[in-house]
């Protein structure tokens, strides 16, 4: 099998594997935890002092995040108004959707232009996942961060799709919230960590109690992260190219969407004409490869584009082999539906 769809099927890394079966039902040294827990701050360089949080999903820190806002400042201050954009994932999108029933004003912006505009003296948190899963698009933290900061609301971004793909360091940022899975970083599935500045007054909604073999893989997953970014952003992202560029000289008529516009280096979103993306990517399966167009935890790529792009990530794992023969796969079944597809459209 063909594995392009790794924010929906990451695998579990063998190191990662490994480190959690040795350390199933023994119990860590408070040094040893100690030092683990250091490895999530190490990996996106955030200060030492700064408050950390570990759960057993991603789901959580996020929702820990949001209440964790609501109860601090929306109940204390009277600061009730969350400002998220319309193309996040269903995570921060159901969870606003749990504040919205308990009194607060949800607003969904469409770019980041309207971000200035549309923050209030109630305004009490600004959320967002920094990069689009399916498009690979990448938001500017640095402008959103400034336009926060200068307006005085505290901003949380969701680096899930980020860490271990592009450097940043969480110190040069002004960014209240940082949330990742450890899922994305071929760690476990059912882990996720929140990092809270350590000038931000936080409450926790509940006891930490992740288990040492969660502990262990996910930390493991955590400085693999570190450890590959440079293979990510080069060898991924001239992998990428390599399929982009098979894709649009056999298909005519395909694109590769955004690629003008700063994105993830394993991730593309291609426009195939005239070919339906549930067809394709069922014909895709037929033949074991994996890609996606999104639901599930993500938006549907075709909300955002249309109803004949798919999108394609691949991950460290991902050999030029596997994306030469992806790529004449891919032609072959989009050729085969433009053409049972004549006569199905005005324009052809």
């Amino acid at each position: 099998m063909i594995n392009l769809d790794h924010h929906n099927q990451t695998p579990l890394s063998d190191a990662v594997r490994e480190k959690m079966i040795s350390f199933l039902g023994k119990e860590l040294t408070s040094p040893h935890e100690k030092q683990l827990r250091c490895v999530f701050l190490d990996s996106v360089e955030a200060d030492e002092t700064d408050q950390l949080f570990l759960r057993e999903s991603h789901d959580q820190v996020i929702h820990e995040v949001l209440f964790g806002v609501y109860f601090d400042i929306a109940v204390r201050t009277g600061k009730n108004h969350f400002i998220a954009f319309k193309t996040e994932d269903a995570a921060i999108l159901l969870t606003l959707k749990k504040l919205e029933e308990a009194g607060c004003f949800i607003h969904l912006i469409s770019s980041e232009d309207e971000l200035g505009k549309f923050i209030g003296p109630k305004t009490a948190l600004v959320t967002l996942s920094w990069a689009n899963g399916l498009t690979g698009t990448l938001h500017d933290i640095e402008k959103i961060s400034k336009i926060c900061t200068q307006k005085h609301v505290p901003l949380h971004v969701d680096a899930s799709y980020v860490l271990g793909k592009i450097y940043f360091s969480l110190k040069e940022l002004d960014i209240s919230y940082l949330t990742f899975s450890g899922k994305y970083i071929h760690g476990p599935e059912n882990s996720g960590c929140l990092i809270v500045k350590k000038e931000i007054e936080f409450s926790p909604l509940g006891k930490e109690g992740v288990s040492s073999s969660l502990l262990v893989g996910f930390s493991e997953a955590a400085k693999k992260s570190s450890l590959y970014l440079d293979q990510m952003a080069m060898e991924s992202q001239r992998l990428r190219n390599l399929l982009e560029e098979k894709i649009l000289l056999g298909v005519d008529g395909s694109a590769a969407l955004f690629q003008n516009e700063f994105r993830l280096p394993n991730v593309t979103a291609i426009h195939f004409p005239y070919v339906h993306h549930e067809a394709l990517l069922f014909r895709l399966q037929k033949r074991d490869l994996m890609a996606t167009s999104g639901g599930g935890k993500t938006q549907p790529l075709f909300r955002q584009q249309d109803f004949s792009s798919i999108s394609f990530c691949l991950s460290r794992y991902t050999t030029e082999e596997e994306v030469l023969r992806a790529s004449e796969i891919i032609i072959e079944e989009a050729l085969f539906l433009q053409e049972i597809s004549k006569g199905c459209f005005h324009d052809r």
